[in-house]
């Protein structure tokens, strides 16, 4: 397979009309990527655009490790430090669209639901991100202290 090229914290991919920007928010994987474009809603005003933002995952399975201890090394280095940035980063990205590699983070199938009755915007969903990023930092922020306790 070839690669045509590596992308960075920041850098973007322009398909058709839309360019994506790729914002590195490595702790589900280390190569975690949350994406965020700009787009029209039908039936807003013309010149409105609304901020997507398309996270790449927040969440962890309860085998990590976040803490270097005997017998339960870290999952990989950095990855306590790796989940922090990500969530800086998430907090800091204005979000009208929220969207996910995974239905579940964003209510998808009620979303969809909803969708023929109310149109498109179904997904303008801020509070739905905000609650998303903040639960999910929360968990891993008491998993993060416990594991830290336990290596004592």
């Amino acid at each position: 397979m070839h690669v045509d090229r590596i992308l960075h914290d920041g850098d973007t991919v322009t398909l058709g009309s839309v360019t994506l920007t790729a914002h590195k928010t490595a702790g589900h994987t280390r190569g975690c990527t949350t994406w965020t474009f700009r787009v029209h809603v039908p039936g807003e005003p013309a010149a409105q655009l609304r901020n997507v933002v398309i996270v790449g995952g927040a969440t962890f399975w309860s085998d990590f490790h976040f803490v270097n201890r005997p017998g339960h090394p870290d999952s990989y280095p950095g990855v306590a430090d790796d989940f922090t940035h990500t969530f800086a980063t998430l907090h800091a990205l204005p979000c009208d669209i929220f969207l996910g590699s995974h239905g579940l983070y964003f209510n998808m199938l009620e979303k969809l639901a909803r969708l023929p009755k109310e149109g498109p915007t179904v997904f303008i969903d801020p509070a739905g991100y905000k609650q998303f990023v903040d639960s999910s930092e929360a968990t891993f922020s008491k998993a993060l202290a416990a594991q830290r306790a336990e290596a004592q």
